[in-house]
């Protein structure tokens, strides 16, 4: 239902709306994208029959109102250039008179490099493959990625860059075992494979192994370390080996590309702490409660930002 339901929704913004039915109803949304509010994207309104009934512009504070709603139940849908369109639903039956609503844009996801089919020899079917793949990663379909990427690399069992796809569709689908023997491949294939050299070091920081993540990061070329997912599994890796400087450049260099990522918040908060840059902790905890609100490290970020605000602590200057 996902597909057509936002196909419908980029046509909106040139037909009219369904008459509208006014009632007594608030609804305040937030769009963003990690911790930075979106600006100026168009947000459509629907009711429980995928009906239109209102569109707006979020501000340059990403904040957007409908008013004069009836109760029940309303689809929020967001599209937005590069990045993934998102949906959700709100009940307006149960909220009083007034409901609020959050919603986080992720960034289309980063291949760090763009593989040349070409180079590979690829057949068409193998090509037509890899691309259908790319299309369901890019939907954060993981599980249908891997069957059109496995098809294709029966017919190309030398192109890593299908390998390091296969990983991360396996990581999606939460069979980490196969992401890491995917990943393993590419490299075997292609040592300086970036993707898959991310993919490895992103488990290894998972399981606390610092300094086997940046052994693999070590490996990606210099031209590719300027993708977000490399920075911030860099800062990881840093940071657990508590070089606070290191980290502190890297996580931040990450934080604009980055899609919501509660931990890097968490991370840069701590980093910002110890380099006494007040106001920027707390922009970070608060991004994190709005990234986590039900995180497990929610109930100490609330009683620290209660903590700062009663200190004095003010709000970061705004664009930061």
């Amino acid at each position: 239902m996902q597909g057509p339901r936002f196909a419908a929704a980029a046509l909106l913004l040139t037909l009219p709306l369904a008459a509208q039915i006014t009632g007594s109803k608030t609804l305040l949304g937030e769009v963003f994208a990690g911790h930075k509010p979106v600006g100026h994207v168009v947000v459509v309104l629907e009711n429980q029959y995928e009906t239109p009934v209102n569109q707006t512009q979020t501000d340059l504070d990403g904040r957007f109102t409908f008013s004069g709603l009836q109760g029940g139940v309303y689809y929020i849908s967001i599209t937005a250039t590069g990045f993934i369109p998102a949906e959700q639903e709100v009940d307006l039956g149960v909220s009083g008179q007034e409901a609020s609503a959050t919603i986080f844009l992720q960034r289309k996801p980063e291949i760090i490099h763009e593989p040349s089919l070409g180079k590979y020899s690829l057949s068409a079917k193998a090509q037509r493959d890899y691309k259908k793949a790319a299309a369901y990663l890019a939907k954060r379909q993981y599980k249908k990625a891997i069957a059109p990427l496995s098809s294709m690399l029966d017919a190309a069992p030398a192109f890593a860059p299908g390998y390091a796809e296969l990983g991360s569709a396996y990581l999606g689908a939460r069979k980490t075992g196969q992401a890491r023997k995917a990943w393993q491949k590419a490299l075997s294939l292609d040592p300086h494979e970036p993707d898959a050299a991310v993919g490895l070091a992103r488990l290894q920081n998972d399981h606390r192994h610092w300094a086997q993540a940046l052994k693999l990061l070590a490996r990606v070329q210099t031209a590719d370390r300027k993708a977000w997912t490399w920075r911030f599994e860099q800062g990881r890796a840093e940071y657990g080996l508590k070089r606070w400087n290191a980290a502190d450049a890297d996580l931040t260099a990450a934080l604009p590309g980055a899609p919501s990522e509660p931990h890097m918040y968490l991370m840069i908060s701590n980093l910002d702490l110890r380099f006494h840059r007040y106001p920027q902790a707390r922009l970070m905890l608060e991004s994190y409660l709005k990234a986590s609100p039900k995180g497990r490290f929610a109930p100490r970020v609330r009683a620290i930002l209660k903590q700062m605000i009663a200190s004095g602590v003010p709000e970061p200057p705004a664009g930061s």
